[in-house]
C-alpha cells in the first residue's frame, strides 16, 4: 500500500500547531464537556486519575511535557484519548503526539471547554450509510469525536431521512425551490446554493464537501473528497448529455476547491491529472471497513440452515461492466469439472439497471457455460453480509476499476481469502495479503480460484493475512488524517477568502 500523502509539511512542528490550534479555535454555543474528556494534573502517575475534568495550573500543566516542547498557554490543555480508542494501553509510553498521528495517543490541544473546531459538512448521503460515500461520512464523523474537539453542522436536504447524529453534530435542514418538483434540481441546487450559504451563514471555518460535487462559488475555504472519477475514465459511464454536463460542472467546481482529499493514491494520481490540479498536495485518506465485519466462527452452520451450504465462492458489489462479474463467471466454467460440481458460485444482489451496454447479461453468460445449477444469486442484506463473508470458502472481486474498494477489506476483516485484480486502488487496500490477477483474464482467474479452492494450507494463511491486513485500516485513522486537513486548510487560508 502505498504511504498516505503527507496532510502537513514535514517540517510542521508539534509546538507550532497547537499555538495555530489554539489561535483559530472556534467558540460554539454553550454545550456540556464531553464525557471522554480527561484533563489530568500534573502527577508522576496518571493511571489512577478519575475519569472527570479537573482543574489544573499552568504550571501543573508544564511539569507533564517532555523537554523538547514549548510551555503552553492558559488556553491549553493535556488530553488523554480514552483507553480502549486504539485497542491498547495508552499509558504505556510517555510521547505526546500531534494530532495527525494515527495511534491517536496523547494529544497536546487548546482548552475544549472552551474551543472547538467548527466545520460544516455536505450530509446529503447521510441517509444513505449502504452507499461508498455514506459509508464514509458516518465512519469519518462518528470517529471525529474521538479525534479531538469538533463542532459539525451537518446540512442535509429537507426532504431526507437522516438518522440519529453524534452529540458533536448538529444537522440542518435545507429547501430547496425544486422539492417535490425535481429531484435532479434540488439536488444541484443544494450542492450549488444551499450547502455553501448555509455553511457560510453559520459562521464554519471550512466547508467539507464528502463527494464529487463542490459547489462553484462559496464565501469560506472548500475541502473536497473524491471518492473516484469513474464518470470520467470509463466512457459507458458517462450518461447522458445532462450527466455530462453536471460531471463538467463538478470538474470545474473541484478544481476551484481550496483543497481535496482522495480516498486512495489511485485517485489522487487521477485527480492531478483530470482536474489538473494545481492547490497544492492531494491529502490521502484510506476508507475502513466497519466494525461489523469481523470472524463469525459458526458463519457457515448458520447459513447451511438457510440453504447455502458448502463450499462456496462469494461476490457482492455492483454487476457494472467495471466490475467485470462476467469475468468470474467464465473463471468459474473454467474450473476443474471435481473442483467446479462441488463448490458453488454464490452472487448478491442484482443489476441496478437494463441497459446491455453498462449492464451486461450475467445470466446469458451463465447459461452459455452450462453452470446455472452451481450458481445463486440472491438478495443479501446490509446485516447478512458479514455472514456471508465469514462462511465462504473464497472472496473474489473482479473489479477493474476502483476508488478504493471496501468488498475486499471486509471480507479480509471476516477472514476470508480474497481473489481481486492486480489494477486501480486495489493492491493499496490488499497489499501481500490477496491474490492478485491481471483483469479481463478469466483463465488466471480461474488459477487463482482453484488454488485456494483445493489448498486448506493456503486458505489458513490468507484467512490470517486478511486479518491483520484489514485491522491497519480504521476510521479513528481517517478522523485524524481529515482533521490535519482541515487544521492546515483553516490555517493556511486567509479569513476574506472566498
Amino acid at each position: 500500500m502505498s504511504n498516505p500523502t503527507p496532510a502537513l509539511a514535514h517540517d510542521t512542528s508539534e509546538r507550532s500547531l497547537c499555538r495555530i490550534m489554539a489561535n483559530h479555535a472556534y467558540t460554539p454555543p454553550a454545550k456540556p464537556v464531553p464525557s471522554n474528556t480527561i484533563e489530568y494534573t500534573g502527577n508522576t502517575d496518571m493511571r489512577n486519575q478519575s475519569a472527570s475534568a479537573i482543574e489544573v495550573s499552568t504550571t501543573e500543566k508544564n511539569s507533564m511535557l517532555p523537554s523538547n516542547m514549548s510551555p503552553l498557554t492558559n488556553n491549553s490543555c493535556i488530553e488523554r484519548t480514552p483507553i480502549g480508542v486504539c485497542g491498547q494501553n495508552l499509558m504505556d509510553d510517555g510521547n505526546y503526539n500531534l494530532l495527525g498521528d494515527t495511534s491517536l495517543r496523547y494529544q497536546k490541544c487548546y482548552d475544549m471547554h472552551m474551543h472547538s473546531i467548527h466545520v460544516a459538512i455536505n450530509g446529503f448521503f447521510w441517509d444513505k450509510p449502504t452507499v461508498g460515500v455514506g459509508q464514509y461520512l458516518h465512519g469519518v464523523i462518528d470517529a471525529m469525536q474521538h479525534v479531538a474537539p469538533i463542532y459539525i453542522d451537518l446540512l442535509v436536504p429537507a426532504t431526507s431521512h437522516p438518522p440519529v447524529a453524534p452529540a458533536h453534530v448538529h444537522i440542518h435542514r435545507i429547501t430547496t425551490p425544486f422539492d417535490g418538483i425535481s429531484a435532479n434540481l434540488a439536488k444541484l441546487w443544494f450542492e450549488q446554493i444551499g450547502v455553501p450559504r448555509t455553511a457560510h451563514k453559520l459562521g464554519a471555518q471550512l466547508l467539507h464537501v464528502p463527494y464529487f460535487a463542490a459547489p462553484w462559488q462559496a464565501h469560506l475555504p472548500v475541502l473536497t473528497t473524491i471518492p473516484d472519477l469513474i464518470p470520467l475514465t470509463r466512457p459507458a459511464y458517462r450518461g447522458s448529455l445532462l450527466v455530462r454536463a453536471y460531471m463538467q460542472l463538478a470538474k470545474a467546481s473541484a478544481r476551484r476547491s481550496t483543497a481535496l482529499i482522495a480516498i486512495s493514491q489511485h485517485v489522487a494520481t487521477q485527480a492531478q491529472h483530470l482536474l489538473d490540479w494545481r492547490g497544492g498536495p492531494i491529502h490521502v485518506t484510506h476508507l475502513a471497513a466497519d466494525p461489523m465485519y469481523a470472524p463469525m466462527p459458526d458463519a457457515a452452520d448458520i447459513l447451511a440452515q438457510r440453504g447455502i451450504d458448502g463450499p462456496f465462492i462469494y461476490y457482492v458489489g455492483g454487476y457494472d461492466e467495471r466490475k467485470q462479474v462476467r469475468t468470474l463467471v467464465a473463471a468459474f466454467a473454467l474450473l476443474p469439472e471435481a473442483v467446479r460440481t462441488s463448490t458453488k458460485l454464490v452472487l448478491a444482489g442484482s443489476p441496478a439497471g437494463t441497459d446491455t451496454t453498462l449492464f451486461p447479461d450475467i445470466w446469458a453468460d451463465i447459461q452459455r457455460h452450462g453452470i446455472a445449477t452451481h450458481v445463486v444469486q440472491l438478495p443479501v442484506s446490509r446485516a447478512d453480509n458479514p455472514l456471508f463473508y465469514a462462511a465462504a470458502t473464497v472472496f473474489v472481486y473482479p473489479s477493474v476499476e476502483e476508488g478504493f474498494g471496501l468488498p475486499p477489506l471486509e471480507a479480509m476483516a471476516c477472514g476470508t481469502p480474497v481473489i481481486c485484480c492486480h489494477t486501480s486502488s486495489l493492491p493499496e487496500v490488499v497489499g501481500d495479503a490477496a491474490l492478485c490477477v491481471p483483469p479481463h483474464d478469466a483463465q488466471a482467474l480461474s488459477d487463482a480460484l482453484q488454488a485456494v479452492l483445493t489448498d486448506p494450507d493456503l486458505r489458513t494463511r490468507m484467512r490470517a493475512d486478511g486479518i491483520r491486513r484489514a485491522q491497519r485500516f480504521t476510521y479513528a485513522t481517517t478522523a485524524s488524517q481529515t482533521l490535519t486537513a482541515y487544521m492546515r486548510l483553516i490555517t493556511t487560508t486567509p479569513e476574506s477568502s472566498a
